[in-house]
């Protein structure tokens, strides 16, 4: 969890994590065994609906469930028998072909085959699944294709015709009837590799249905396991990759990784981040590990185009920059239509960053490494959001400068091209007895609702006490687009609820659609949860700012303030600490997924002094039937909510068993293994029920 030096790991590497992040999911199995068990709910019904769709050859266009016809020898054939509804439409030159774009989940394509017929090729979803004989000795209504059972989501099938045929035809005709679209949505979708999906059967424990989904290439590299995600601008979820550790400190791979799921074409893509000379595999110079990891993950729109960013909490670990150059800070990747590519020209290594000079150089100042080399250290870049009016990045700089007497981190506002634009040092804060709190800057979040010049966000902060944990609080920040400054606007507060015995401390943050602060709590030194509780905006009033405000210029008064909330969720602090924490606009249900494999649900309805919340049984997602999960480590990560296509995605992440690798940490890492990882898709129409 702190800064290690050279004696130990002849790196720079940080340790950046939760207080208990190095044994985490190692504890996960005491949650099988029953020290911990959450206290569950009644189960729902299973959900799934079905719905079929008749798309008739006289349903022409270019959107979905219509049929687009290419060529120049495409003709109607109406009151024509044996078509179903005497009518279809055919083509007999090579090329000339049929599009059927459809959202549903299965698709079966119907024609004329005759002694006339053809040979035709199919495409769905630009992969070749093959090449149909259209021919029959007597002419009928047929079946053409089936699909396999699809993703849910939007497809396209294609029909050429390959002027080819059955020796016994006379000609090349191909023939349309109609189409029947299904569209099966279950709860739940489970995508992996195949073979990988345990005892799941095909509803959840309590309740919901289910269905496993095998993907094309899935995989993630060898020593990554997926860590946070975010949606692209054409429906690919990108999920950064992290050591098989569950901490920065201790690598297991040799890369950089990011990977790639195109739920529409049910593919998966493994992305290596090259280093600035383009070198692809860089490790320690002691080690067989190193690479670099993604944290902080976000869509954003640079140069009119919509990207993804990201930032890395540990980007260099001492090998030699002249030879291989450096990881990015501040990475960008390229999101068109079924691809995501990295751009290496937009993004920024922490030695570009402190070339700018001024904020930026003293954001990431240099040190020497074994080599005599002077490189940059931006200071484990942890989370980040994005200022919605401004476009930038709010970013924790989560390690102190130590070097130069600081015991917090920082926060920054980044420009998008990786200048810094403002810069806030966190205050020494005192622990009562001589000394100070480490107080390490860890997850931000950005009120979507700011108005004018200043825009709001809340700062979560691991902190601990001479290697002890200690309370995690929250703090309201505002960034002023006048002035470029960050200005803490409220103490650091905690909810003052307790447990009976322990007071909680807060975990993950979420600001809803109407400017209100979502915050989960956990019990400290353990794997438990604490309630979900709200701070309301009303009238335009926060209460953080306003009830628990700090005085200017804060100097790091009011520690621990207790600011009790607005509002307190039922049934919420039984399920485990919060690893994923997202609200679905539409329904205006927040879904917080915890570490013991749950997935609460709170509906709110009202706003302002009228806000009320609904929570929902929680859903089981079925961890304990996907492994064992007393030899194998599994957990969920930060999840990312598709709104047009009404879909929550939740990374499921394995991490290594200590038993399989015992002198890591320590002298010897292991070598870079692959475990299977997984992703969620919930149907958020049903979950809000």
């Amino acid at each position: 969890m702190y800064r290690l030096s050279y004696a130990k790991r002849k790196s720079w590497r940080n340790g950046l994590g939760r207080a208990l992040s190095v044994v985490m999911f190692g504890a996960i199995s005491l949650l099988v065994a029953g020290v911990y068990s959450p206290n569950t709910l009644g189960g729902g019904q299973a959900s799934a609906s079905t719905t079929t769709t008749t798309v008739e050859d006289t349903t022409i266009g270019t959107g979905s469930n219509q049929f687009q016809y290419t060529g120049s020898t495409w003709s109607h054939c109406s009151g024509c028998a044996p078509a179903t509804n005497l009518s279809f439409y055919y083509a007999y030159q090579a090329g000339d072909s049929v599009t059927l774009r459809f959202s549903g989940t299965q698709v079966k394509l119907n024609g004329i085959k005759g002694t006339a017929s053809g040979m035709a090729s199919i495409t769905l979803d630009g992969q070749s699944v093959g090449t149909i004989d259209l021919y029959s000795s007597t002419k009928q209504a047929a079946l053409l294709y089936q699909s396999a059972v699809l993703p849910p989501g939007n497809h396209t099938l294609v029909l050429t015709d390959l002027s080819q045929k059955n020796a016994a035809s006379t000609s090349y005709v191909m023939s349309i009837d109609n189409a029947v679209v299904t569209l099966t949505t279950p709860d739940a979708v489970l995508y992996g590799k195949a073979g990988t999906f345990g005892n799941l059967g095909t509803t959840l424990s309590t309740g919901q249905t289910l269905q496993t989904q095998a993907v094309t290439n899935w995989g993630f590299q060898p020593g990554e396991s997926a860590f946070f995600s975010a949606l692209a601008a054409d429906g690919e979820v990108v999920i950064g990759a992290n050591p098989q550790t569950d901490n920065e400190a201790y690598a297991t791979a040799d890369h950089m990784g990011i990977g790639v799921f195109n739920p529409a074409r049910n593919t998966f893509s493994s992305l290596t981040v090259p280093s600035s000379n383009g070198s692809l595999k860089v490790t320690n110079p002691f080690y067989s590990v190193g690479g670099a990891t993604v944290n902080g993950i976000t869509p954003v729109t640079v140069g009119g185009q919509s990207r993804i960013a990201f930032v890395s909490a540990v980007n260099y670990d001492g090998w030699d920059v002249s030879q291989y150059g450096e990881y990015p800070q501040l990475g960008y990747l390229d999101t068109t239509t079924g691809s995501v590519a990295y751009n290496q020209s937009l993004s920024k290594t922490s030695e570009q960053i402190k070339a700018y000079g001024g904020l930026s150089a003293g954001a990431c100042p240099s040190y020497a490494n074994i080599f005599g080399q002077q490189v940059a250290n931006c200071r484990g870049m942890a989370e980040m959001d994005v200022l919605p009016l401004a476009q930038k990045f709010v970013v924790s700089q989560y390690y102190p400068d130590t070097a130069n007497g600081q015991q917090s981190g920082r926060i920054v506002a980044m420009n998008t091209d990786g200048s810094i634009a403002a810069s806030y040092t966190y205050p020494n804060i005192s622990n009562g007895a001589g000394g100070y709190y480490t107080v390490n800057p860890r997850e931000v979040d950005v009120d979507p609702t700011s108005t004018g010049s200043l825009e709001y966000f809340s700062v979560i902060f691991d902190v601990s006490n001479n290697g002890q944990q200690s309370i995690f609080p929250i703090q309201e920040f505002s960034y002023n687009r006048s002035t470029s400054q960050i200005t803490p606007v409220s103490k650091p507060i905690i909810s003052g609820q307790t447990n009976g015995t322990s007071q909680y401390r807060f975990e993950t943050a979420k600001y809803d659609s109407l400017g209100n602060l979502w915050v989960t709590q956990a019990v400290p030194n353990s794997l438990q949860g604490g309630p979900i509780v709200v701070y309301s905006k009303i009238n335009g009033a926060r209460k953080l700012e306003n009830t628990c405000a700090a005085a200017q210029p804060w100097t790091g008064a009011g520690w621990n303030t207790v600011c009790a909330p607005d509002l307190t969720a039922g049934n919420t602090g039984t399920y485990g600490q919060t690893r994923s924490f997202v609200q679905d606009p539409q329904t205006k249900t927040m879904f917080a997924a915890t570490i013991s494999g749950y997935l609460m649900r709170v509906k709110q309805s009202g706003s302002g002094s009228t806000l009320a919340l609904t929570t929902l049984s929680p859903v089981n997602i079925g961890l304990d039937q996907l492994v064992d999960r007393g030899t194998h480590y599994v957990g969920v990560r930060k999840g990312v909510i598709d709104v047009q296509n009404r879909a929550l995605y939740l990374p499921v992440t394995q991490v290594a068993n200590p038993s399989t690798c015992p002198t890591w940490p320590g002298s010897t890492p292991c070598a870079p293994v692959s475990l299977d990882q997984w992703l969620y898709r919930f149907d958020l129409n049903s979950l809000a029920q």
